[in-house]
């Protein structure tokens, strides 16, 4: 009787893949090593991101002499306010939804005759409630209430000059030399962008992050990625054939 290599035995009907963003992990089985990392670390930023935003919260109600009791059930941090909502069993109203701001440029002014303290939270809203279930009315009634506020809306909704995937999306075909980064550090600036984007919907997507098979946006990712990685990786080479007027060398190669 034959008897197959353990080895062989294991991977026998399993289908072997290579990840195209960590080929260095060779083939795998169920995880890519380098992609779990990725979403470990993404994880954690969120753990971090999280304990921030209690802290910040737990400061703001210190400062309107919230007893430390009051157990923090959500947090929600809207520009330069924060919503918060506690459970504080023996207060009057056992859930309350408070909101804070933090004080203007011009409030904090040192010329001002009572200057305020730069970081320290306002209250300026505050809403309770019996039982859990007015939570969320009372959060939906308290962001509402954001938008009457003159300190916050008097100042100039910051525009995002952040670059996303899509100000990359017509990488996602061979590059022109229109489209082509004009400088290695400019390709490898889009490759971050990218490399970000993607980390992103994986830690979302379980069918991209599970079974090895795209969805239509993990797939649109994938083409931009594995294009942006190429003006990268073979910045010099590319830059050579596409500004030389070598395009169809570099298409046919």
């Amino acid at each position: 009787m034959l008897v197959e290599p353990a080895h062989q035995l294991l991977t026998k009907g399993t289908p072997m893949q290579t990840c195209r963003r960590h080929p260095e992990a060779g083939h795998f089985m169920a995880t890519c090593p380098g992609c779990a990392q990725e979403l470990y670390d993404i994880e954690q930023r969120n753990i971090a991101k999280t304990n921030a935003l209690h802290t910040q919260a737990r400061q703001a109600l210190n400062l309107v002499g919230t007893t430390p009791d009051a157990e923090i059930i959500s947090v929600h941090r809207d520009g330069e306010a924060l919503i918060v909502a506690t459970q504080q069993p023996g207060a009057f109203h056992t859930f309350a939804v408070d909101t804070f701001r933090l004080p203007t440029a011009e409030e904090i002014d040192p010329d001002q005759v009572d200057p305020l303290t730069a970081g320290a939270w306002l209250l300026i809203d505050s809403r309770g409630g019996y039982g859990s279930d007015e939570l969320p009315g009372m959060v939906a009634s308290a962001k509402d209430h954001l938008r009457t506020v003159p300190e916050l809306n008097a100042q100039p909704e910051k525009q995002s000059t952040e670059m996303t995937i899509n100000d990359l999306r017509h990488l996602a075909s061979p590059v022109t030399a229109a489209a082509f980064p004009a400088t290695k550090a400019l390709a490898y600036s889009y490759l971050d962008v990218a490399e970000a984007a993607w980390s992103k919907h994986l830690a979302g997507c379980w069918k991209c992050r599970s079974i090895g098979e795209l969805c239509a946006e993990g797939g649109r990712i994938s083409q931009i990625l594995d294009q942006v990685a190429t003006c990268a990786v073979d910045w010099d080479e590319l830059n050579d054939c596409l500004r030389g007027g070598d395009r169809e060398l570099y298409l046919c190669g």
